[in-house]
């Protein structure tokens, strides 16, 4: 820490915090699947403010695709996922310092195809498949407190490939999939984060799709590419105070599904994806959010990547 006047104590460093330099928004973006399917552990690091590549953060305890990602100002937690099959693990790592995940403890049910959303408390695990059927159960975890998840409530509506948006308050899913027929989805729900229990219809999206990319500001999300039946370049946004359907962004720099986006409440950084089969995207781009228009080219992963999961010590969900 700096010396400030001469002295250690850690009443003056805090009397001096003002003065110490704040590190940048962090976005990490973790695990995932490399082209050709392989699961992979990394975690790669983006500075969101400022366009370029990717650099290595460290790995994850075990290798995962299609988690729930999100997170504290503090402390980033992984969630969920599949190793081979739905799993029910809980990673977490500090945003402070570059390194490896650790054991967080576990949720109460196995979550795959999933999507998650925080505040600074409280995260929650919403939507996923697991014994051949998908279901609307919701985990709720208390990010500062290393334990197990426990359940929440219920969707409405029995879904997996998720997205999830949110606010301070509030989180927003958009449903993905329904295991009937692989129906795609339009409608989003909502719940207060520090409530437990039931959810209430939002609005729809201008496409029905899954498999998209979520990034929030405190008062505005984004669900970002996805698969309507074919991959999707379309960007949508939502007030997520109000509730109503959903309005066209913009485009993506191409059409893209089960990629992931970080934000740090002005810019969201869309990463990777899939582009045909297990062909992975190396590629992030990014939009400013209060605006609307189409993305621009950001940097590159450090290798083509899809399933991969977002967060952040900057988001939406952080005042």
């Amino acid at each position: 820490m700096p010396n400030y006047q001469g002295v250690w104590s850690l009443s003056t460093q805090m009397q001096n915090a003002s003065a110490w330099p704040s590190p940048p928004p962090v976005g990490l973006f973790n695990g995932g699947r490399l082209t050709g399917g392989a699961r992979t552990n990394t975690v790669q690091r983006t500075t969101i403010v400022s366009e370029g590549n990717t650099t290595d953060w460290g790995d994850l305890v075990y290798a995962s695709n299609s988690a729930s990602a999100a997170g504290s100002a503090t402390r980033g937690i992984f969630a969920g996922g599949e190793e081979s099959t739905p799993d029910n693990k809980i990673q977490y790592v500090s945003f402070a310092a570059e390194g490896n995940y650790a054991d967080f403890g576990d949720l109460s049910v196995n979550h795959g195809y999933t999507s998650g959303c925080s505040n600074q408390t409280y995260m929650l695990v919403m939507g996923d498949i697991n014994d051949g059927a998908a279901r609307g159960q919701v985990d709720v975890i208390t990010i500062a407190t290393l334990g197990n998840g426990a359940d929440f409530g219920d969707l409405i509506t029995d879904c997996y490939l998720t997205t999830s948006v949110g606010s301070t308050t509030r989180a927003v899913c958009q449903n993905g999939q329904a295991w009937s027929a692989g129906t795609k989805l339009n409608s989003m729900e909502y719940t207060t984060i520090g409530t437990s229990g039931s959810f209430s219809d939002f609005g729809d999206l201008t496409l029905a799709r899954d498999s998209a990319g979520g990034a929030s500001s405190n008062t505005r999300g984004l669900i970002m590419g996805g698969n309507s039946g074919s991959f999707s370049d379309v960007i949508d946004y939502i007030t997520t105070a109000s509730t109503g359907n959903a309005t066209d962004f913009g485009d993506l720099t191409q059409a893209v599904d089960q990629q992931d986006a970080v934000s740090n409440k002005t810019r969201a950084v869309r990463g990777g994806g899939r582009i045909s089969g297990t062909s992975g995207l190396v590629n992030m781009d990014f939009v400013t959010i209060a605006s609307t228009g189409n993305a621009t080219d950001f940097g590159d992963l450090l290798a083509a990547n899809y399933d991969l999961s977002g967060n952040s010590n900057a988001h939406g969900g952080l005042s």
